[in-house]
């Protein structure tokens, strides 16, 4: 009986050349990271490509390192922190007169607005801003 043997793409003349290491390069690097048990940031860097962040998705940082930073133990006075929480509310609602670029900025918008959802979207100024853009992402499904 003969023998069948395979070859593999990078060893098909028995030696790795240059062009197929760098063409295995992005396989290795993911089998790498899911050996070393960070599969999400294996998918992140590896599959997906890493998104542009929008102006929403930056003021929505700013917001939750702001609110983070107010309910920490930042040593403020209460003059300070009514000044600092005030500036707070004033981004929660300026978010919502961003333009939209999604699906995630809406969440974006929603968390930010209701300040990770400590307010009640009910109870927020803008809140029939809120569901015209979700009206808008489902589109004619509601």
């Amino acid at each position: 009986m003969a023998e069948t043997h395979t070859t593999t793409p990078c060893l098909d003349s028995g030696r790795l050349s240059r062009r197929n290491l760098f063409i295995g390069a992005p396989v290795v690097a993911l089998g790498a990271a899911l050996a070393a048990g960070d599969a999400k940031a294996a998918l992140a860097g590896v599959l997906l490509p890493k998104a542009k962040e929008t102006p929403v998705a930056a003021m929505y940082g700013e917001i939750t390192r702001l609110q983070a930073w107010i309910n920490g133990d930042n040593g403020l006075s209460n003059a300070e922190l009514a000044v600092e929480t005030d500036r707070l509310h004033k981004m929660a609602n300026a978010i919502m007169r961003l333009p939209s670029d999604g699906p995630m900025d809406f969440i974006h918008k929603l968390m930010g607005h209701t300040l990770n959802g400590e307010n009640c979207p009910c109870c927020c100024p803008d809140n029939a801003a809120i569901w015209k853009q979700a009206k808008a992402i489902v589109g004619g499904m509601a």
